[in-house]
This record gives structure tokens, C-alpha cells and sequence, in this order.
């Protein structure tokens, strides 16, 4: 962490970054933002915890603090007793701190998720495995989607399966998306389509955004270049997605994620638009499967979700509110190569956020014509 590199993440409006230590924690204070920093040991034994305890005692009390990182992708036996033994190690020395682990994603093998079963019944297994053993306080998970083939077709089920757990649990989510590219099979991810990962996880609850990566050695096509230390276009995305994300986020903090509907072209393992919402799109889109399947091997074929794709089209209808009824809701183009326009009717008079002015505006209509960016999305309530 250096004092340039702090001020660059601060100007992009990220607000969280990861270090090692208290004097990164006073590089990241000294810019706005909160500290998640990595243990640097495994409490395993009556040494070693004592050695992390006067680490932890030096960095738990920081204005900067915001948690520890117990592990990334924890899943196999002996990756996930390391992960255990971490949380358990905060939760007994420092329970008001976050303690931060990130689960593999939908399609990681048995070997990985040290689970058995087809794929959708492993990762269900994982999910639950993961949540008893490390009690999260933010389930975050990474997916990435874009290849140069086509998008993998398990984005949204992901989503899906990540909001049901995070709900069940009452805890909020985080998604890890793409952000670069590191083998010959993945491509960049065009401003558009972060914007797209950016608004689809708004819709399916996320709290939380974070990519792979910012800027690592192997990789092409990041926030900045590993090699040259410029930034590139996904950085002068993230200056203004970043601040619509938290600016929205915070708008649905306090209310719980009801129905994220599809209408359109309808991905496996999601929930469709139906008849009787109270919030529609006018004109009415025909809605039609994707034509993909739940997977019985662990490999893509012609019809399974694992399969790579032409990008899912239509639009996202995803409802927010409190005691089930929805006050809120959330329209976002799939469409991340073009501009769409569609109408929102509503049960009532609507109102307009902005995202870059953090206000609201009457529409003075219970509909409520929407332009919408590409990959892009427009949040709206019922005027109180």
C-alpha cells in the first residue's frame, strides 16, 4: 500500500482495500477508506495464537479497521480447517471485527468444494457446509462469466443461490466479478459489461462489489496496467459506477430483496416475471428459456448451464421492500452493448432515483419511461 496507490482506489470511489499491516492501515485512513487485512499466520497453535493476538491488538482498535480476510475460497478439508480456525480465532478475540472469507463459485469440482453430488446439489451442500463452519457476517463469492467463446450461462443461477442463502441467514452478500482477463479463453470486460455485472448483482441483493483483479502480474486488461501502472478504461468506469453502486446499495440497505424477475429471454435457475406483479414493462416482452439445463456432469455440453452463450437479453424486474411488500424496484437493461427503452407501469405514482445526484424526483405518473444504458439500470419507488 503506498499513499499513491490509496488516493488512485479513493478517486475511483472504491472504498475498502486490502494490506498487511497498521502502516497500510494509516496509508488507507489518511484517503477515506477501510482496512480488510490478511492474517498473516494460522493460529494452530498456543505460539502462534499468542504471536496473531499481539498482531490483532495492534490493528483491531484503528479508525481504518474493518476486518480481517480468514481465506480465499475455502473448500477441501485442509483449506477449509485453516478458514475455520482463523474465524474462530476472531470471533474469540475480536468479535466486533469482520472476518471475511470468499466462497467459490457454482461449478468449482467436488475435490474443490469438499462436497459430493451432480453440480447444483454439491454447491448447495458447500453453500450450507461453508455457513455452519464459518459463520459468515457477508457472504461474498466470485463468478466469472466472460469468455471469448461466449458468457457462461451459470451467472445467474449463481446469483440466484447466493441471494436464497444470504436471506435465509439474514446476512448481506458480495459479489467478486471480473475485471480482467489472465488465460487466452477469458476476454476483457468491455466498461459496459462491468456495468452490466455491477447492476445484476445490485438486483440480485448484493451490498458488496469487488473484481478480479485491480492489477496483478499475468493479467491484461485491468483497472490498472501490472506493468506500466497506467489505468485503463474499466478504472474510468469504476469513477462513476463505483458511487451509483453505493448510492443505490444504500437506498435498499434497510429493505429486503423480494423478487429479482426476469422478462425476456429466461436464464436456468432464476424466477420470471409473472402476470400478476404489480410492476411491469410496457410493451410486454414475450418471455422464452435460454434452453439450458441443470448439469449431471461436471463439463460443458450443448445444453447444460455450463454451456457458453450469446448474452442473455430482456430485462430484470427485481422488487425491494419490507413485510413482503415491495416499494422499490430495480429495472436493468441486459442488453451491454446498446441503450433499450422500456416503460414501468406501477400500482401507484412512481419516483425517479439518480444515481449521481443521489436524489429523487417525482415522475407524477404510475408509469414512468425509462431509457436505460447499456448493461445499465434505474432504480424507482412508490412516491410516499
Amino acid at each position: 500500500m503506498s499513499d499513491e496507490f490509496a488516493a488512485e482506489l479513493a478517486a475511483a470511489g472504491f472504498n475498502v482495500a486490502f494490506g498487511r499491516n497498521m502502516f497500510d492501515l494509516d496509508i488507507m485512513h489518511r484517503h477515506g477508506l477501510r482496512g480488510v487485512l490478511w492474517m498473516p499466520g494460522l493460529p494452530d497453535t498456543p505460539e502462534r495464537k499468542a504471536q496473531l493476538k499481539l498482531w490483532l491488538e495492534s490493528v483491531r482498535n484503528h479508525p481504518a479497521m474493518l476486518g480481517v480476510s480468514c481465506g480465499d475460497e475455502p473448500g477441501g478439508t485442509e483449506r477449509m480447517r485453516q478458514a475455520q480456525l482463523r474465524v474462530e480465532f476472531m470471533i474469540e478475540n475480536a468479535p466486533e471485527l469482520l472476518h471475511f472469507n470468499n466462497m467459490y463459485p457454482y461449478g468449482a469440482s467436488n475435490a474443490q468444494l469438499g462436497t459430493e453430488g451432480l453440480p447444483t446439489a454439491a454447491y448447495q451442500a458447500h453453500i450450507e457446509k461453508y455457513c455452519r463452519l464459518l459463520k459468515p457476517q457477508l457472504l461474498s463469492y466470485d463468478h466469472y462469466t466472460f469468455f471469448r467463446a461466449g458468457d457462461r450461462g451459470t451467472y445467474f443461477n449463481n446469483q440466484a443461490m447466493i441471494r436464497k442463502a444470504a436471506l435465509e441467514r439474514n446476512i448481506p452478500s458480495m459479489n467478486i466479478v471480473q475485471g480482467a482477463a489472465w488465460a487466452f479463453h477469458w476476454r476483457v470486460p468491455t466498461p459496459q459489461e462491468y456495468r452490466y455485472l455491477a447492476y445484476t448483482s445490485l438486483a440480485y441483493g448484493s451490498q458488496g462489489l469487488s473484481c478480479y483483479v485491480y492489477s496483478y502480474k499475468g493479467h491484461w486488461g485491468s483497472m490498472r496496467d501490472p506493468i506500466t501502472g497506467k489505468t485503463g478504461p474499466l478504472y474510468e468506469e469504476a469513477k462513476v459506477l463505483n458511487r451509483e453502486f453505493v448510492a443505490i446499495a444504500k437506498e435498499l440497505m434497510e429493505l429486503k430483496s423480494l423478487h429479482p424477475y426476469h422478462t425476456g429471454e429466461i436464464p436456468f435457475g432464476v424466477e420470471t416475471l409473472p402476470d400478476d406483479c404489480e410492476f411491469q414493462l410496457e410493451p410486454k416482452l414475450k418471455n422464452f428459456s435460454q434452453g439450458l439445463k441443470d448439469p449431471t456432469v461436471y463439463k460443458q455440453t450443448d445444453d447444460n448451464i455450463f454451456a457458453l452463450r450469446p448474452p442473455v437479453t430482456g430485462w430484470i424486474v427485481s422488487t425491494f421492500g419490507k413485510d413482503n411488500k415491495a416499494s422499490h424496484v430495480l429495472v436493468v437493461n441486459l442488453d451491454y452493448k446498446k441503450a433499450a427503452k422500456t416503460t414501468l407501469t406501477a400500482p401507484g405514482k412512481l419516483e425517479k432515483f439518480d444515481a449521481v445526484k443521489r436524489t429523487w424526483s417525482a415522475v407524477n405518473s404510475n408509469k414512468a419511461a425509462l431509457d436505460v444504458p447499456a448493461g445499465s439500470g434505474v432504480l424507482l419507488r412508490l412516491a410516499k
